[in-house]
């Protein structure tokens, strides 16, 4: 009996103990990792750290903030991987794993992050071995392995073979009717999942002057479609009758895959609350730094054709350093416009690339920072402002060609901190603050040719307000008829923010739709940057990657957008 006893105790403490280990959440997953596999897949692994868990959740997010985290799938329990399908190609996403049970969930696995692969990444890894993928002469971009007058870039974009000679089967240069005139075109087949290869047809009148956009060329007009390929016409804007000869070709290049973000080099040092222009193939670049005081004279430049930077020791320093200017480009010169800062507030300061020389132009009618700015018909418009840390809704207009100011209607809300643009004709305004971090929603639209200004916070207003209320977005980019507000900074706590207070976010506003959509948000989050466009592209150098800035808050970053 004692025997049986025994073994009747140990019976129900064992059973104790597994209702004791069923009743606790389970252990948290551990060594999180993500793999590309495809254009549009990722693959998870991780260590299973619990013995009584039910299943796995996984969780995705675009930019790694917290509250952005949605579960994308519940797996079985005693798994450890698991494969995210029908992502995006060329896109960051970022995951964790928990565990549960019926009694909850565990705590989180660290998160982690990988990249799908571009379409021409898995157009090379699928057509040439480990040993042709290091030899440029094989698989390089403009390589032709098979001698089929085709590079490889072409192949990609075509949907053609790199390593057997093809014919394209395209249609040669016709002489088509259209209307009461007869116009050169030329037909070709594209691949439908080359996004990230880009055609551009190019029209002249010798081979040796090629034009290209929308007043040189129309199309592409669509002939017919498969299931991977699409054939297509570009034709020239030029009869034929005007001209004793025409030329159409097409240029391919590989553009990057729409709406995602690439990591450029970065700066030898970092700046925050940043101003820019272009000027030529560079970028140039100022800032503050609130750490070192040489730096913050500094002009850097990024060369787009060779994507390096100048480290900032051969060009000339701004006589009043300062930090928050604004910044227009006009004749082949830098401006900055007001400041914070080293005597920065209203003044005007010239750099001209061609003589490395800084100049002063007539100060502004008020001595302000932070202020928004847009260059409408050769005039440079500047509105609103800090002054001492008050918000300003004063208007000027400056006319560089006399370096004369013109005082105009002020604005609806005084606001600092805002992102400004033009889409050549009016000034538009997003955003802002009056004091503390808070940031407001306002669209605010100034028409020089009427001289009066329109407002999303007036009664009755229907123009659409920015969708998160947020200052510190530096300037605005306008590019393919939309208005990007890229970042900015918020007070703690606020929703969609970093730990840092910083946002990620990018919201583009069509002014002809009068509607705003979110982009693919930036890879660091950011305020207090100078978004800039060149060649189809946005690029966002430096910036304060924690609001308020501060020692520790500058960056040296570049990351560039591909709409």
């Amino acid at each position: 009996m004692n025997t049986i006893r025994a073994v009747q105790l140990l019976s129900l403490l064992a059973l104790a103990v597994v209702r004791e280990a069923a009743a606790q959440a389970p252990a948290r997953p551990t060594n999180l990792t993500v793999t590309a596999s495809s254009s549009t897949q990722l693959n998870l692994s991780w260590t299973d750290a619990s013995t009584n868990e039910t299943g796995f959740k996984i969780e995705r997010s675009p930019d790694d903030v917290t509250t952005n985290y949605v579960q994308v799938a519940l797996t079985a329990s005693n798994l450890n991987t698991f494969s995210s399908t029908g992502l995006n190609p060329g896109v960051k996403y970022y995951f964790r794993v928990r565990a549960f049970n019926g009694s909850g969930d565990s705590a989180y696995s660290e998160t982690n992050s990988a990249v799908t692969l571009t379409p021409l990444a898995e157009w090379l890894l699928a057509n040439f071995t480990p040993a042709g993928l290091t030899n440029a002469a094989v698989s390089g971009l403009l390589a032709d392995p098979d001698g089929d007058g085709l590079s490889n870039l072409e192949e990609h974009a075509r949907g053609t073979q790199p390593l057997t000679a093809d014919a394209t089967n395209a249609p040669p240069p016709a002489i088509a009717p259209a209307g009461t005139n007869a116009f050169l075109t030329l037909t070709h087949f594209r691949k439908l999942t080359a996004i990230d290869a880009r055609f551009t047809p190019e029209a002249s009148a010798s081979p040796g002057a090629w034009s290209a956009g929308s007043n040189f060329v129309e199309g592409p007009l669509f002939m017919s479609q498969t299931t991977s390929i699409v054939m297509e016409t570009f034709r020239d804007k030029t009869p034929v009758s005007d001209a004793g000869a025409r030329f159409l070709r097409l240029r391919v290049e590989h553009h990057g895959v729409p709406d995602t973000w690439l990591t450029g080099s970065n700066m030898f040092f970092a700046l925050d609350e940043v101003a820019c222009g272009i000027i030529s193939n560079l970028l140039y670049v100022v800032g503050g730094n609130g750490t070192n005081a040489a730096l913050r004279s500094n002009t850097v430049a990024y060369n787009f054709v060779t994507a390096t930077w100048t480290n900032g020791a051969t060009l000339a320093k701004r006589p009043f350093p300062g930090n928050h200017h604004a910044a227009e480009v006009f004749d082949g010169r830098l401006y900055l416009l007001g400041g914070l800062g080293s005597n920065s507030e209203g003044r005007v300061q010239i750099y001209d690339p061609g003589s490395n020389v800084w100049t002063q132009g007539t100060a502004m009618p008020w001595n302000a920072g932070s202020c928004a700015s847009a260059l409408v018909s050769n005039f440079i418009y500047v509105a609103g402002g800090s002054v001492g840390g008050t918000a300003t809704n004063r208007l000027a207009r400056y006319d560089p060609a006399s370096d004369t100011w013109t005082n105009l209607a002020p604005m609806p809300q005084g606001r600092h901190h805002t992102a400004s643009a033009t889409d050549g004709t009016r000034l538009y305004v997003f955003g802002g603050r009056i004091n503390s971090l808070a940031g407001f929603d306002d669209t605010q639209i100034y028409d020089p040719a009427s001289g009066t200004w329109t407002n999303s916070a007036a009664p009755g207003s229907i123009i659409a307000p920015l969708p998160l209320a947020r200052s510190g977005m530096g300037k605005a980019a306008f590019l393919n008829g939309g208005f990007y507000v890229l970042g900015g900074e918020a007070t703690a706590g606020s929703p969609g923010t970093t730990p840092r207070n910083v946002y990620n976010r990018v919201d583009v506003y069509d002014p002809a739709a009068n509607t705003w959509r979110q982009a693919r948000p930036m890879p660091t989050a950011r305020h207090g940057i100078c978004p800039a466009v060149f060649n189809g592209r946005i690029y966002v150098a430096a910036g304060g990657i924690a609001a308020g800035g501060g020692a520790t808050g500058q960056s040296a970053l570049l990351e560039i957008y591909i709409p």
